[in-house]
């Protein structure tokens, strides 16, 4: 099976009826196979999945969702950004979808990088 470049997170609630991450998964599945999609609901959840084997092998990580400042809002929980696992952003490119989240004074810079490889 060939790795998966691209995974994606889906974290905005399902009530709110958007799936921006589905809209570029299924682009991406059109075109070629390469993407991983999870629908994160819990930040115990979305944790574990910045671990997987899936991820580490993509060489991009795409996060849809909610934040300010250096908070990522989940369906039923938060992140901020100095709880993301350490590490698992390095030699990718990441790219945050998520309201406030990745201005340019924002703390969450210093865990995303301003449009650079970790």
């Amino acid at each position: 099976m060939k790795a998966k470049t691209i995974a994606m997170f889906e974290c905005i609630p399902r009530q709110e009826r958007v799936d921006e991450s589905e809209i570029l998964f299924q682009f991406l599945e059109a075109t070629d196979d390469n993407a991983y999609k999870a629908t994160i609901i819990h930040k115990s959840e979305f944790l574990k999945e910045l671990v997987t084997t899936e991820v580490a092998r993509a060489t991009h990580v795409h996060l849809s969702g909610h934040g300010v400042d250096d908070e990522f809002y989940l369906p039923n929980g938060k992140v901020r950004a100095s709880e993301f696992p350490e590490g698992c952003f390095t030699g990718k490119v990441v790219t945050l979808s998520s309201c406030c989240s990745d201005t340019r004074d924002s703390p969450s810079r210093s865990s995303t990088g301003p449009a650079q490889r970790w």
